[in-house]
Formats: C-alpha cells, structure tokens, sequence
C-alpha cells in the first residue's frame, strides 16, 4: 500500500499534477507569472498513464489496494478531483478509472471535498451546474451563472440558455 501511495503522492504529483494544477491554478493564484505551457503539454501526455495503471490495478480487485478502501484510494483520488475540477481528465477513454473514480466520489466522505472551489477560479463549463428554469410551458435548462440574473429580473436582461439560443426568463421553476 505504501508503495502505492508514493505512486500517486509523488510519481503523479510530480509528473501530471504539477503540471496541471500547478501551472493552470497556481501559478496564476499566487500571482507567480504566466503558466508554462510546455509543462501542461507534459502533464496532459503523462495522465493517461496514471489512469491505465488506475485501470489496471481495479480490473483485478474492488479498490487500488486490495478489496477494501483504503488510503491509496484517497491519494490518488486527491490528485484526481483537482485534476477534474480543472477539466483536464480525459475519462472516456479511461472507463475502469472512470468507473473507480465514480465509486470514490459516491462515498459520503468525498462529498466535501467535491463541494471545495477557489473563487478565482472558474470551473469549465462542462463541469458548472445547470438549473431547470420554466419559460410559461417550456422549460429550458441554464448555467448557474445565469441563475443570479433569473433571481433579479431587474438585471436578467436576455441570457444565454443551453440548447435554445438566448431567451428572456420569466421565473425561476424547480431545479434540476
């Protein structure tokens, strides 16, 4: 277990998250310049590496480590929610570590750290949560950055919607 948890502590710290996360978020966080982008091309070839090896190694048991969650399950999964959070993890082509990491984020443990943003930071779209908003019959689904306007109509104006082109909402009907 120890040696797994180096793996992911420090092999893919080191070579993917660095790269990503350490170029893309923190660099700019801190103010410490531009990133670099030749160590963010690095750190987009290096992943699928780590996430075949997280394939690997579950194709053959439940957990990383064995049959039970345990502490390799939380490293690598601390690397790979930052990575997530940021857009970078290509899971399509990775479906075992996909469907790992699926079991991972179910547990109630996981929930906070899910729940965790930088607030200079804005996730990519893909990952920003949608809201269902009723237009009379119609309902169309909108960005939570459009929500705030739905809840002031003073400022709402017209505001793009997923799917529809833009509209002017109404009001704001269940969620989604």
């Amino acid at each position: 277990m120890r040696r797994l948890c180096a793996w992911f502590d420090v092999k893919m710290n080191a070579e993917v998250t660095e790269n990503l996360l350490g170029e893309k978020m923190m660099k700019r966080y801190f103010g410490h310049g531009q990133p670099n982008s030749n160590a963010i091309r690095a750190g987009h070839a290096n992943l699928p590496y780590h996430l075949e090896y997280i394939g690997f190694l579950v194709e053959r048991r439940r957990w990383l480590a064995g049959d039970h969650f345990s502490v390799a399950d939380i490293t690598a999964a601390a690397q790979l929610s930052s990575l997530d959070y940021l857009g970078d993890v290509p899971w399509d082509d990775h479906e075992l570590a996909k469907e790992w990491y699926a079991r991972i984020k179910s547990r109630p443990s996981f929930r906070q750290i899910l729940a965790d943003h930088l607030p200079a930071y804005r996730r990519p779209a893909l990952h920003r949560p949608r809201f269902l908003v009723r237009l009379g019959r119609e309902s169309v689904i909108v960005a939570s950055s459009a929500l705030h306007a739905l809840r002031h109509p003073a400022k709402a104006g017209t505001i793009p919607t997923m799917g529809t082109g833009l509209r002017r909402c109404d009001r704001v009907g269940g969620g989604g």
